[in-house]
């Protein structure tokens, strides 16, 4: 496995790497737009985290962490990012550093929500049938 560098994207200039790394996924990104987005996000404490090969960004996860009844303390992963590159050497690590910040947190969950496929409330007794389908929950006990 190559050299990989996973870390926390803390400053200004770090979040503007996630910019220039979302505008390679989706060209038509607005610059100004990102930023009154980010700063909203920071606010309200989400944070982003890279994994970087070579010296170069493959992949991105942001999440924030939040308390509710059902989940109690977690790290509520919103965004996995990635380009075209295999990043299936490194997810796995990046998953146990975000497993570690975690718990030292104070975590008892990941929950990650992403877009893959669910049949889980697709029939049609369900209270959620009108409800647009696009995001899935995975869940990680710490």
């Amino acid at each position: 496995m190559d050299n990989y560098e996973i870390k926390q994207l803390s400053s200004t200039e770090e979040w503007f790497q996630v910019f220039h790394f979302l505008k390679r996924l989706d060209g038509e990104l607005d610059r100004d737009q990102f930023i009154q987005q980010a700063t909203v996000m920071n606010a309200e404490g989400h944070q982003f985290f890279s994994l970087s090969v070579k010296q170069k960004m493959v992949v991105i996860v942001g999440g924030s962490i939040h308390t509710n009844f059902c989940d109690g303390k977690h790290l509520y992963i919103s965004e996995l990012l990635y380009g075209n590159e295999e990043i299936d050497l490194y997810i796995d690590a990046l998953f146990v550093y975000l497993q570690t910040w975690a718990k030292q947190k104070g975590c008892k969950k990941i929950i990650v929500s992403t877009n893959v496929e669910n049949e889980r409330f697709q029939d049609q007794d369900s209270a959620l049938l009108n409800y647009d389908e696009s995001r899935h929950t995975f869940v990680k006990q710490l």
